[in-house]
């Protein structure tokens, strides 16, 4: 702390150190860290001396990762060393000060250098060769910001990636603790894992969205809502670029990240335990994928990602798309009339910006996609349709059917547009 004051020209810092200019130095680094993996940190903000990496952490005491100085081989030498597994505790060298002031790209060096060594206390050893495209290798760079390709897999293998400390822990390996997707708007698509290329070992730090099966037991429960029926697309996509990559003693090899873990999914109906589809004929490294599956009803659906047999880790991402099939309107829709009441129930639909919106008695009951089939089905009430063309074509392209039901009905067009029957 003296030495990190000293560096920063504080004077009388107090005993807070979180207000300590040099404070989102480390506490920059290990969120980024906790950011994409399945490890949380917390700044225990006690110390009672103990010598580092030789008592673990007590709550209120000390931390688990303890970070201290002392000289080690002067300057422009080694920078800091960090210990193993089960200790993890951070040594920085004290006469490195030109390197530890140095504020070049937000201390972009500094906090390099507090990644690496932690890598370290995670378990990580040095990798080949020295190309400055991984964090993890034995002389550090300032040529890229943070954990990098081979880095974040090395990361994610031991410790999964961040969906794996949500609902306090339990991860998203079972159907009721999926990780949700949202409702998909009539077509349209959701994705996740959109950061994880195919080319590039490349990452910087605006890059968050990484998901992976970490292993040969790991499992990856998705859910996502429909609003009508829908037909639905499925790409599930292994990623990662092919780099050399090799021990710290040379003789390193080509690897492709994104041919490591033979992918599969599976689609579960809203119960959480129907199979609806398998899909995992793709092979290794290939794309996985199922098109126009039927998603029954309205609700929410499910996706269970796997790999295989082989203890690796896979970068993917999954894209979901749907597209609402057959909308039901009738009289009961609108709330305060209703059916075969014995009162008239008109129904308008009419363009906006390229949806269909369906009016029932002057009330918008629903907005739905142009590419959906829409029937209205009328009652024993003297049903009117109006079909209004005056913003544009608006017969959705999976058809319109108008069922009158037994009292007198009515089909009004207004606008430019041609009927055909």
């Amino acid at each position: 702390i003296a030495f990190l004051d000293s560096v920063h020209s504080v004077v009388g810092g107090g005993s807070d150190f979180t207000t300590r200019p040099w404070f989102p130095q480390f506490s920059d680094t290990f969120d980024r860290i906790g950011e994409l993996s399945g490890i949380s940190y917390v700044y225990e903000p006690n110390d009672d001396g103990v010598q580092v990496a030789t008592s673990g952490g007590v709550l209120n005491t000390r931390a688990d990762i303890r970070i201290g100085g002392r000289p080690i081989d002067g300057a422009f030498g080694i920078l800091a060393f960090n210990f193993f597994p089960t200790d993890g505790d951070m040594v920085i060298d004290t006469n490195e000060t030109s390197f530890f002031s140095s504020s070049s790209n937000n201390y972009r060096g500094v906090r390099n250098v507090i990644a690496h060594e932690h890598g370290h206390g995670l378990g990580f050893d040095h990798v080949w060769p020295r190309n400055q495209t991984k964090l993890m290798e034995g002389v550090i760079s300032t040529a890229y910001d943070g954990l990098q390709l081979d880095d974040l897999l090395q990361l994610q293998r031991g410790y999964g990636d961040a969906l794996e400390k949500s609902n306090g822990g339990a991860g998203n390996d079972t159907a009721a603790n999926a990780s949700d997707l949202g409702t998909i708007a009539s077509g349209s698509t959701v994705s996740i894992g959109t950061d994880a290329s195919s080319v590039s070992t490349t990452i910087t730090p605006a890059m968050t969205d990484f998901v992976s099966i970490d292993d040969e037991g790991d499992i990856d429960f998705f859910k996502f809502t429909v609003t009508a029926a829908s037909t639905a697309d499925f790409t599930l996509t292994p990623k990662g670029a092919t780099y050399n990559v090799g021990a710290s003693n040379g003789g390193d090899v080509s690897f492709n990240a994104a041919a490591q873990n033979d992918l599969s999914f599976q689609i579960l109906d809203t119960d959480m335990s129907t199979v609806l589809t398998t899909v995992s004929a793709g092979g290794l490294g290939v794309a996985e994928s199922t098109t126009g599956l039927s998603l029954p009803a309205a609700g929410t659906y499910y996706v269970r990602v796997s790999g295989a047999t082989t203890n690796e880790i896979q970068l993917y991402q999954l894209d979901v798309s749907a597209t609402a099939t057959i909308v039901n309107v009738s009289a009961d829709d609108a709330g305060d009339n209703g059916s075969n009441n014995a009162a008239a129930d008109d129904y308008q639909i009419v363009q906006n910006g390229g949806s269909i919106e369906i009016y029932i008695n002057g009330n918008l009951s629903q907005t739905v996609s142009a590419s959906t089939t829409i029937v209205i089905n009328g009652s024993d009430d003297d049903d009117t349709l109006t079909i209004d063309y005056s913003a544009g074509d608006v017969i959705p392209s999976g058809g319109l059917t108008f069922n009158g039901g037994a009292g007198t009905n009515t089909i009004v067009v207004t606008g430019a547009g041609n009927v055909t029957n």
